[in-house]
């Protein structure tokens, strides 16, 4: 039972990830662009060696510059942004990997869906041993300590 309760985090973490990236696919499939935002925190580009430049408000921009989405103005959903902050470490993983790849020529797209979700639930799994191995040596330490007295 004990081991069932350490993946619930990691599959909801994924679950959480899938449900964005479907969002956000949506979007990208509706527009023409070479770039994915996912969840409006994340900017992938799936042909990273084509500089194309175009000018918004007399600045060149690529297309996957940093500039305002037309979708979610106002910034990621509150999922979104407490899955990235609170799998940080995964996301800066996943996105340095398909940046990476990307910067060799590689679509950066299915590099960041595939890594993402298995850094995620590595991460979670991780928190939840050392939160289990932190809970297990303080009660040992309570009971050592009731022992004495």
């Amino acid at each position: 039972m004990r081991q069932i309760r350490l993946l619930i985090l990691p599959l909801l973490g994924v679950a959480l990830f899938a449900n964005e990236t479907y969002r956000s696919y949506q979007g990208y499939s509706r527009s023409r662009s070479t770039c994915f935002w996912w969840g409006n925190v994340a900017a992938l580009d799936s042909k990273p060696l084509d500089k194309t430049v175009a000018f918004e408000d007399e600045k060149a921009v690529t297309e996957c510059g940093f500039q305002v989405q037309a979708f979610d103005r106002f910034g990621p959903r509150l999922s979104v942004f407490l899955l990235a902050m609170t799998a940080l470490p995964a996301f800066i993983a996943s996105l340095g990997l398909a940046h990476g790849m990307g910067k060799l020529g590689a679509n950066e797209i299915p590099i960041f869906i595939v890594s993402t979700p298995v850094l995620i639930f590595m991460w979670y799994c991780f928190l939840g041993w050392a939160f289990q191995h932190w809970r297990t040596g303080r009660k040992s330490r309570n009971t050592a300590l009731t022992a004495e007295n």
